[in-house]
């Protein structure tokens, strides 16, 4: 399993190497996992560029793993472009909730499989780029016993 700190040393690199440093990103550690039995999620609002990450590690094994689930989580945040697209094509067919329905489940799915594509893209060629996770260790030293000449 992996650590609350680690997650957060990782997350703090990634936003950095994907230019994500205009967003403002929370995340938080939850002990479930959702319906579609997914460990993680991202709940974006693009328009303000705000995105909150949540995370059940307990599930996660391994760093590899820690990564794919934050770049995977991150790419939705990459393609805020298509959001804008979107909101205009919905907005322009508010009245027809059939085909607002069809587009929107199109939709997610696409955006679905393009993260997916995103993400392997970048774990190819970001993990050289991150540095290690190591755990802080605090060692107290031992006061010296003075001396009886010493003062």
């Amino acid at each position: 399993m992996v650590e609350r700190e680690e997650v957060q040393w990782y997350l703090e690199q990634l936003i950095k190497i994907l230019k994500l440093d205009h967003w403002d990103i929370i995340y938080s550690i939850v002990d479930y996992t959702y319906a579609d039995d997914s460990i993680a999620r991202a709940k974006v609002d693009h328009s303000y560029y705000n995105a909150e990450i949540t995370l059940n590690i307990e599930t996660i094994k391994t760093t590899d793993e820690l990564l794919s689930t934050l770049i995977h989580e991150l790419c939705h945040l990459l393609q805020e472009p298509f959001f804008s697209f979107i909101d205009l094509v919905e907005s322009s067919i508010l009245q027809n909730v059939e085909v607002q329905s069809v587009l929107i489940k199109a939709w997610s799915s696409a955006l679905e499989k393009n993260n997916v594509v995103i993400t392997r893209l970048i774990e190819n060629g970001i993990k050289s780029q991150l540095k290690p996770y190591k755990k802080e260790v605090i060692v107290k030293k031992k006061k010296k016993k003075k001396k009886k000449n010493d003062k």
